[in-house]
């Protein structure tokens, strides 16, 4: 196994800051996203946005416009992930289909009165 050395440590750190940022920044401008629909367009026009930069030359690439798409990437998926309630503590089960029902009698996972999209 590969170890992670500081200098990614500290990359990673950095990242992890920068996607923290678009994403604050795209929950002020935005409302948030409705449905699983609705997520996989927004994410899927980020990865659009992402494609034309890499279908460039390499020499008219933009290193700055190809670290912002993946960042907004990045920062969409999580915010699917928060918006549609889908973010899923460590040992816990969220079911595919919402119709699966716990002995509770609602969908496992989710707290009472309340379904995943």
């Amino acid at each position: 196994m590969n170890e992670i050395t500081p200098e990614t440590k500290m990359k990673i750190g950095d990242a992890v800051r920068m996607v923290e940022n678009e994403l604050a920044s795209a929950m002020c401008k935005h409302p948030p996203i409705n449905s699983l629909h609705e997520a996989y367009a927004v994410i899927l026009e980020e990865v659009d946005e992402f494609w034309q930069e890499v279908k460039k030359r390499s020499s008219d690439r933009s290193r700055h416009a190809i670290s912002l798409e993946l960042r907004q990437i990045a920062a969409m998926a999580i915010r699917a992930s928060i918006d549609l309630d889908l973010i899923i503590a460590r040992g816990s089960a969220l079911p595919l289909n919402p119709q699966q029902q716990t002995s509770a009698g609602r969908p496992g996972g989710a707290p009472p009165g309340q379904q995943y999209a």
